[in-house]
């Protein structure tokens, strides 16, 4: 029996291919990548667990699956690390399993769907034959891996009903696992959802179900799951005051609202069936964003004496100005203001001094040129949001849901047209 304690790295919301107002991320998730590829070596690290949302968008550009998949075949030539990948709400599980069955040769392990029969959700390290950690390898539950919909439903109904589903999932693998266990084996859950409790931020577009339908409180995890490794909301948090209930957080700031966030990944250690250490690893920054308010009066001297550190990379502002609303775009002016500052303004929101006018998006910030953007609908549609004003959280949110519940009705249309063809 293996005694050596087993060390663990929880990573989740990579959003690889992520832009923000216009700007690539490339360059930060290299480097995000290449800290944790050194993390992983220097600590010895034998499962790396990524929880989720490994991509921003259903049909990543090429750059990011390059460089995915240039980190797996780099974690597998140089080191003994397993990984074990789980689907987001943003990963699309069919493109994610493509490759299943190769990588599988690589000791990577990915779990798009729930697979018809919930053993094969498990993983066993290092071995089936020896293991000192049963991973149950749970994905984004999606509707119709939790429910059988009903003309009529009310909505406490639909809300009851998912809530049951993703309660019985857990407590289903959670009671295989337990079957295939051994005294000396602890066991790891993933998910990729909201728990009541836990404090998301402006990135997270909470399409997990209808209206937060699929939030649920923490007992839906069994009590036999040593830790339960989180995706989804990018803040790194525990849930319910439980040290064990995690959320990993993204590993960049992937919108201006956690622009005040340390970054982390949890590194874990189990002896003996037991966690026996649960810490947090900080993550350098790479960039860092920030928010500024000010009038149109204060504009230049707000400009002026904001001096962040300089760094290797450009710092990235969000700008809102308190103005009159007949006063146009302020882009030149701004340009002018910053061209030789260590930061540079991003997006510019105009909030009036008009009552009726509330808030609206800089004419500057609403031209979206880049090609990247046509492989990615979901972050058009954000963007169109942006042009048209609407920048109310709640607002956003539900309408961010409908258009991609209404988006993955499309996809699986023509995945099912593209079966029956072949």
């Amino acid at each position: 029996m293996t005694s050596e304690v087993f060390r663990v790295i929880h990573t989740a919301d990579w959003h690889l291919g992520k832009i923000l107002h216009d700007q690539d991320r490339h360059d930060e998730h290299a480097r995000f990548l290449s800290f944790l590829l050194k993390t992983i070596k220097e600590r010895h690290i034998h499962a790396l667990i990524i929880a989720g949302d490994i991509f921003d968008s259903t049909t990543p550009p090429p750059i990011a699956l390059r460089l995915y998949y240039e980190f797996m075949a780099e974690v597998y030539h140089t080191t003994k690390c397993a990984i074990v990948v789980t689907s987001g709400n943003h990963d699309s599980p069919a493109h994610l399993e493509a490759p299943k069955e190769v990588l599988k040769a690589l000791n990577i392990h990915v779990i798009g769907t729930v697979p018809q029969d919930i053993h094969d959700a498990l993983i066993f390290l290092p071995s089936r034959e020896d293991p000192q950690l049963a991973i149950a390898a749970l994905p984004f539950l999606r509707d119709k891996d939790l429910r059988t919909s009903y003309f009529g439903e009310s909505q406490d109904e639909i809300r009851a009903n998912i809530q049951n589903g993703i309660r019985k999932r857990y407590h289903d693998i959670g009671e295989a696992a337990n079957q295939n266990r051994s005294n000396h084996t602890a066991v790891i859950a993933t998910g990729h959802l909201t728990v009541l409790g836990a404090c998301k931020s402006e990135s997270e577009r909470d399409n997990i179900h209808i209206g937060g339908l699929g939030t649920v409180n923490t007992d839906v995890f069994p009590e036999l799951f040593s830790y339960v490794a989180l995706g989804h909301l990018h803040r790194p948090q525990k849930v319910g005051g439980q040290e064990h209930l995690r959320y990993s957080g993204s590993p960049i700031p992937l919108s201006f609202s956690e622009s005040s966030d340390k970054k982390e990944m949890r590194l874990l250690e189990f002896s003996k069936g037991k966690l026996i250490n649960n810490e947090s690893i900080d993550i350098p920054p790479v960039r860092q964003l920030f928010q500024l308010k000010t009038t149109y009066d204060d504009l230049e001297a707000t400009l002026n004496n904001f001096q962040p550190e300089p760094s290797e990379f450009t710092h990235w502002v969000e700008l809102i100005i308190k103005a009159d609303d007949s006063l146009g775009s302020f882009h030149e002016m701004i340009e002018k203001m910053t061209i030789d500052k260590p930061y540079k303004v991003i997006k510019t929101l105009i909030e009036s001094t008009s009552d009726s006018q509330g808030m609206r998006i800089a004419e500057s910030q609403t031209s979206h040129a880049s090609g990247d953007l046509l492989g990615n609908p979901q972050e058009v549609f954000m963007q169109r949001l942006d042009q048209a004003g609407i920048i109310d959280a709640d607002e956003r949110e539900n309408l961010a849901t409908a258009f991609t519940e209404l988006y993955d009705l499309v996809l699986n249309d023509r995945l099912a047209t593209f079966k029956d063809r072949t």
